[in-house]
């Protein structure tokens, strides 16, 4: 036996307590909770000069950053008040951490948890950085940008030109060949690309192919279901938080509202472009996409992240009654059939599961 064990016992028998340590560290937290808690209710009920006062009376000599700090976790962890021993698995720093700017997005998930872990809250905080730094990607690799399941895709910067070519020959492609201008800038930069190699290896055009999205051959329900309006219900769009989008292209003042969603649907770069179109013309949507040809359908829903097309896939499969993206990205707001007046908040890393879980719902009901 060594020496430490010796302490250890010596320790623990002397202050007639439980030898294990998470049981300590999980009452300290659950003591904090109730100090913050308790905290806040008084701020919140008393006026600054009352509250000062309360203070003084029960002798609070802890600091103003220990005041803070326990302000800031009552504050955030407000969904959690009639049952703070649920956070109590988690050590302070842990609760401070998921206060901060990004990582409070993963209280709103817990809050549909019964019964979590610390390792399964470190696994999301661990997923959420991952998420993060794939977003921050663009700082990095140049004209290289970052989706949010963590893909990666390519930009140009802007064409500026005295005669506008490149703009002009543009239109005059999509209108002949009814192709939209990310597959125009595909097909050319490969024709391009073959000319200038004068012998090129298989591992060469493997390693090019591997670089470019490939081509969609059919476009399902499912996943253009989601540009269309929703039978159900109009849920929650307002708090996507999306800032109105303006027509980058020259649109006459007699164009309908479905004729500019729909050429902002063929010109879009990136998924962002799609969503903020669909946002600001929501109640036209299903005409827009009638007025897009097959390929330029194909062009769109090309651009849809992953998990875009699971919920599409699920709605239609009437595992679920609508859904939105919150505004900070990686997170949805899902309506089920069940309770279809209160959404449940998704994180993409934890989808599938919800998924399957309705799934397996659905089968035993």
């Amino acid at each position: 036996m060594t020496a430490l064990t010796i302490a250890t016992e010596s320790y623990e028998q002397h202050h007639q307590i439980s030898s294990n340590p998470t049981v300590h560290i999980e009452q300290s937290t659950l003591e904090y909770l109730h100090t913050a808690f308790l905290l806040y209710k008084c701020k919140q009920t008393h006026s600054k000069r009352e509250y000062r006062v309360l203070l003084s009376e029960y002798s609070w000599d802890k600091g103003n950053a220990e005041e803070k700090r326990s302000l800031k976790i009552a504050e955030h962890f407000q969904a959690f008040v009639n049952r703070p021993e649920d956070l109590a698995v988690l050590p302070v720093p842990v609760l401070l951490r998921l206060c901060s700017r990004n990582y409070k997005v993963l209280i709103h998930e817990l809050q549909g948890y019964r019964q979590f872990s610390c390792t399964e809250v470190l696994e999301l905080i661990e997923e959420r950085r991952a998420f993060l730094k794939s977003q921050s990607k663009d700082k990095k690799e140049g004209n290289w940008r970052a989706t949010p399941d963590g893909n990666r895709y390519y930009t140009f910067g802007k064409i500026m030109e005295d005669d506008q070519q490149t703009g002009v020959l543009t239109e005059k492609l999509i209108e002949q060949t009814g192709l939209s201008p990310q597959r125009i800038v595909r097909m050319a930069i490969a024709d391009l690309y073959e000319k200038q190699q004068t012998e090129i290896t298989q591992d060469e055009i493997d390693d090019f192919v591997a670089a470019t999205t490939g081509e969609v051959d059919v476009v399902e329900d499912a996943d253009w279901e989601y540009l269309q309006e929703p039978e159900e219900l109009d849920i929650g769009c307002e708090e996507d938080g999306y800032v109105e989008v303006t027509n980058q292209t020259s649109l006459s003042d007699t164009q309908t509202d479905a004729e500019i969603l729909a050429d902002i649907l063929r010109s879009a770069w990136d998924y962002e472009e799609v969503r903020r179109g669909l946002y600001q013309y929501q109640s036209v949507k299903e005409e827009a996409w009638h007025l897009l040809s097959n390929s330029e359908r194909q062009s769109v829903c090309q651009l849809l992240p992953e998990p875009i097309k699971k919920l599409s896939h699920a709605k239609q499969e009437r595992l679920i009654v609508n859904f939105y993206e919150l505004e900070s990205g990686g997170m949805y707001a899902v309506f089920t059939a069940d309770c279809h007046l209160i959404e449940r908040i998704v994180s993409i890393h934890s989808l599938d599961q919800f998924l399957d879980d309705l799934r397996a719902k659905l089968k035993f009901d």
